[in-house]
C-alpha cells in the first residue's frame, strides 16, 4: 500500500501471497512440490512461470539460479 519496492524469491513469494501482498499480481516463486499455482490461486495471484517476474514495484523470483536476475530487476523498481 506504500508504493515503496519489495521482492522475494525461492519459497518466499509464498508468504506474500498468504499476507495478501500479491493479490492480483503476477508473481513466480519456487514450484518444486508443485503446488505453487494451487496457491497463489488461493490467494489470487497469477502464476508466471518465469526465473523473474516484476509487477509493478514487486519483484518476485524462483530460486537460487535466479538471485542475478532477481537483483537487477529490484534495482530496476528502485
Amino acid at each position: 500500500e506504500s508504493g515503496k519496492p519489495f521482492g522475494a524469491i525461492c519459497i518466499s513469494p509464498r508468504i506474500l501471497a498468504k499476507a495478501g501482498a500479491l493479490r492480483n499480481k503476477k508473481a513466480t516463486g519456487w514450484n518444486g512440490d508443485d503446488e505453487l499455482d494451487k496457491l497463489f490461486k488461493q490467494h489470487d495471484v497469477e502464476l508466471q512461470n518465469q526465473d523473474v517476474v516484476i509487477d509493478g514495484v514487486i519483484v518476485t523470483a524462483s530460486g537460487p539460479t535466479a538471485a542475478r536476475k532477481f537483483a537487477e530487476a529490484i534495482m530496476q523498481v528502485v
